[in-house]
Parts: structure tokens; sequence; C-alpha cells
């Protein structure tokens, strides 16, 4: 399966621990599910970091919560 449907809601431009990073808002249908992502992506030290926060579409406010916390604690630590 693939994703159909794709449909870019926001994207914004942020810092995270001093790092330049993208964070990108969307939905997809993949199969018979219209899903809703938000991912944070950045490059430090030639690695590329993804953060993935996936829930249906249909459950997007009632996770709302988990994901904001999940991505405003969001840390790169480095050594």
């Amino acid at each position: 399966l693939t994703f159909q449907k794709l449909k870019i809601i926001s994207v914004k431009d942020i810092t995270v621990n001093n790092i330049k990073m993208k964070k990108l808002n969307y939905t997809a249908k993949f199969g018979d599910d219209l899903l809703y992502f938000s991912q944070l992506y950045g490059i430090k030290n030639n690695i590329v970091y993804i953060l993935t926060f996936t829930t249906e579409k249909k459950k997007e406010k009632k996770f709302k919560v988990l994901e904001n916390e999940i991505m405003a604690n969001f840390k790169l630590i480095s050594e």
C-alpha cells in the first residue's frame, strides 16, 4: 500500500535545541484509513532526524495534547 490523497496542512520553520528544523502537518489515505501526521525533521552532524506522530484523522483532536507534548519535549542529545 502507498499513501493516496496526500494533503499538506502546514509547513513551518522552527528551532529545537538550537537546530533549525521543519514541522510538517499533513493527511493521507492509507488503504481505507485517513491518517493525520505531524513531523519534525532536521539535520545535525550530517544525520537526518525525523520524529513522526500519527493518528487516524478522526482522532486528531483527541490526541492533540499528546502530540503537542511529544513535539515540545523532543530533544537531540549530542555527545
